[in-house]
C-alpha cells in the first residue's frame, strides 16, 4: 500500500499571502528567509553591503508580487527566484558600469597621447573666460 506525501504541507506564510495579509507575510518572510537570502546574495555579489540591499529589494519585489502568487511552489523558492533575478540585474549593472569606465579611460588615454604628440586641443581658440572679459573691461 503506497502512502502519498503532500509536497506542500501547510505553509503559514503562503496562507498569509492567500488571505491577503501581505504585510504580515512580508514580515514573516523577512524573519524566516532574511538570513538565507543574504547568504545567497552574498555568494552572487561578493559584497555585504550589496547583498543587504539586494535582500531588501527582493523583499520589496516579493511584496509587490504577492497579489499574483499562486502557491505552485514554496514561498522559499518564490523568494529565491526573485533574489536570483535581483542579483543578476545588479551584476549586469556592474558590467555596464565597468564597460563605461573602460571607454572613458580609453578616451582620456587617447586625449593624453594626442596632447603629448602636440595634436591636442588648440590653445587660444577664442573662448572667453569670465576673467578674460573682466580684464578687457567688458561685462
Amino acid at each position: 500500500m503506497a502512502v502519498q506525501v503532500m509536497a506542500n504541507e501547510a505553509d503559514p506564510i503562503g496562507e498569509l499571502i492567500g488571505a491577503g495579509q501581505h504585510r504580515e507575510a512580508l514580515a514573516a518572510c523577512a524573519r524566516a528567509y532574511g538570513q538565507p537570502l543574504g547568504r545567497l546574495c552574498m555568494a552572487f555579489l561578493g559584497s555585504q553591503g550589496d547583498a543587504e540591499e539586494a535582500v531588501q529589494e527582493t523583499l520589496l519585489a516579493a511584496h509587490a508580487a504577492f497579489a499574483g502568487y499562486r502557491g505552485d511552489g514554496t514561498v522559499k523558492a518564490f523568494l529565491y527566484g526573485i533574489a536570483r533575478r535581483v542579483c543578476a540585474r545588479r551584476l549586469e549593472g556592474r558590467r555596464r558600469d565597468q564597460r563605461l569606465l573602460e571607454v572613458v579611460a580609453e578616451a582620456v588615454d587617447q586625449l593624453d597621447r594626442q596632447c603629448v604628440a602636440g595634436i591636442g586641443p588648440v590653445q587660444g581658440d577664442g573662448g572667453n573666460t569670465p576673467g578674460d572679459v573682466e580684464q578687457r573691461g567688458g561685462h
